[in-house]
């Protein structure tokens, strides 16, 4: 009798700690910006997404509306340029061949739970206007699902160029 008293407790704590509470994202994308580094190569964006439905990313065919080239949502990834000039934050706008809208690939979830948590790091070959006068400027960046929900915009901080 002890003994299934101490099996049945062992199963009981077993199954609590498999079924213990994970945490619900939402379903449109939230991200946090970690760190920007640079490199021989350019400058590297980090930043860590949560997105509830697991729908992240695009796939290379994910090109009918409101995904074709000339939709707002052909590109899942926007990353604005800003100069500071004049003590205030100014947009810079960029040539559409030039400007830092990407295209994330997909993300497919493992198991029964769709929700997703990830890290993505963004590789800018270039990533400052070298004939700009103004030494300090940002990027303010946000991300798109397959949903098409908007994530929160997030910001790099004041950034220096060599």
């Amino acid at each position: 009798m002890f003994s299934r008293v101490v099996l049945f407790c062992l199963f009981v704590c077993a199954a609590l700690l498999e079924c213990g509470e994970k945490e619900n994202f939402p379903n449109e994308p939230i991200i946090k910006f970690k760190e920007f580094r640079t490199n021989e190569e350019g400058g590297v964006l980090v930043f860590s997404f949560t997105d509830g439905d697991g729908d992240v990313g695009l796939d290379a065919g994910d090109t009918l509306p409101p995904f074709d080239e000339e939709s707002f949502f052909y590109h899942n990834l926007w990353c604005d340029y800003y100069e500071y000039q004049n003590n205030e934050w100014v947009l810079i706008p960029l040539d559409p061949e030039l400007a830092f809208y990407y295209r994330v690939p997909r993300v497919t979830p493992t198991g029964q739970n769709p929700q997703l948590d990830g890290e993505i790091e963004l590789k800018m070959p270039f990533y400052y206007d070298p004939f700009s006068p103004f030494k300090e400027f940002e990027f303010r960046f946000r991300m798109a699902d397959r949903s098409l929900n908007v994530s929160n915009e997030e910001r790099t901080g004041t950034l220096t160029k060599p």
